[in-house]
C-alpha cells in the first residue's frame, strides 16, 4: 500500500515554505545601494527662510474700578457714567503669579438687584513647569430659589503637556 497521510486516506502531508535565499540577495543588494547613495545625498536641500522684525508683545495695562463710600463708580480714576450704566450683574476676577511655577485666581460673580446675591464663587490655583500643567479648582454656584442649596465643585486637572490630559471631578 501506499503511504498514508494525516488524516489515514492516503493525502501527502501539506508543506509550507518560503525559499528566503532571493528576499536575502535583495536586502543586501538594497543595502548596498543605500550606503553607496546616503553619502552623495549628505548636502541636502538650501532653504531661504523669510526675514522679519517683532516687536516685543507689550502688555495689557489693567482696568481699575474704584467705588467711594457713596457708591460712586470710577473706571481709571475717571468718574463715568456713560461707561458704567445700571447693571444687573457685576463680575469680578483677581489673578495673581506667585512664583515662576505658581499662580493663583479668585473669580466672583454677583447680582446687583435688591433681593440678588452671590451667583458664583471660585478659586484656581495651578502649578506649570515644562513638562506638566496641575490646577485644583473649586467653585460655588448659587440659584435664584433659596428652597435650592448651592452647587459646590472641586476638580484637579493634570495635563502633560507632550502626552494629554487627565482630568477628574467631584459633585
Amino acid at each position: 500500500m501506499g503511504r498514508e497521510g494525516l488524516h489515514g486516506r492516503g493525502e501527502l502531508p501539506i508543506e509550507a515554505s518560503i525559499n528566503v535565499t532571493s528576499m536575502v540577495d535583495v536586502a543586501f543588494v538594497l543595502l548596498i545601494i543605500f550606503m553607496i547613495t546616503a553619502p552623495i545625498m549628505q548636502g541636502g536641500v538650501d532653504v531661504q527662510l523669510p526675514r522679519t522684525e517683532a516687536q516685543p508683545i507689550q502688555p495689557k495695562q489693567g482696568l481699575t474700578v474704584t467705588i467711594d463710600k457713596d457708591g460712586m463708580i470710577f473706571i481709571d480714576d475717571d468718574p463715568s457714567d456713560a461707561a458704567v450704566e445700571k447693571r444687573e450683574e457685576l463680575r469680578l476676577s483677581f489673578k495673581s503669579k506667585i512664583d515662576d511655577f505658581w499662580s493663583i485666581s479668585l473669580r466672583t460673580q454677583r447680582d446687583l438687584r435688591d433681593d440678588g446675591g452671590t451667583l458664583f464663587s471660585g478659586m484656581q490655583i495651578r502649578y506649570e513647569d515644562e513638562c506638566f500643567i496641575f490646577t485644583a479648582n473649586a467653585e460655588r454656584r448659587f440659584t435664584q430659589d433659596a428652597d435650592f442649596d448651592p452647587s459646590d465643585k472641586i476638580f484637579f486637572r493634570l495635563t502633560f503637556k507632550n502626552l494629554g490630559s487627565l482630568t477628574t471631578a467631584a459633585k
